[in-house]
């Protein structure tokens, strides 16, 4: 998945296993399972950032959504043990975490996290967006 800003930076969000390098930076390596990623390019495609996200189990990075304000929604699943900032998850379900473009995950780039339980880690948000206020809404199966 990716979304562009109005200045031509690219964000990209995927789901991998093991490490990864974006544009010959350091390489990242993953927390363990199935991992989310998430990047930003700038307009001449060179890496400003990126971060794996997860723990030890499962999570993937199913959808991005940038809003008006400038504000990056990922959204997946997650098991056991994931981590998106706020400390390790018990259980499974679907996330939901907030980042501001100015950064990756961790320091000055983060916003809240907010998690949506459900009963099962393969339960993905299949449609997202953001209207003009920030306000995200989902669907999902």
């Amino acid at each position: 998945m990716r979304s562009e800003d109005a200045a031509g930076n690219t964000y990209v969000a995927a789901t991998l296993s093991g490490s990864v390098s974006i544009g010959g930076g350091p390489v990242l390596p993953g927390p363990g399972g199935t991992d989310a990623l998430l990047a930003r390019l700038d307009a001449g495609g060179v890496p400003v950032w990126s971060q794996l996200l997860g723990g030890p189990a499962q999570e993937t990075g199913s959808r991005l959504v940038l809003d008006a304000g400038g504000v990056l929604h990922l959204l997946g699943s997650y098991e056991n043990g994931a981590d998106f900032g706020g400390g390790p998850l018990s259980g499974t379900g679907t996330y939901v975490t907030k980042r501001s473009t100015a950064g990756g995950f961790g320091g000055q780039g983060t916003l809240p996290f907010i998690a949506v339980s459900g009963p099962s880690w393969d339960k993905r948000p299949v449609v997202a967006a953001a209207d003009c206020a920030g306000r995200l809404s989902l669907g999902g199966s």
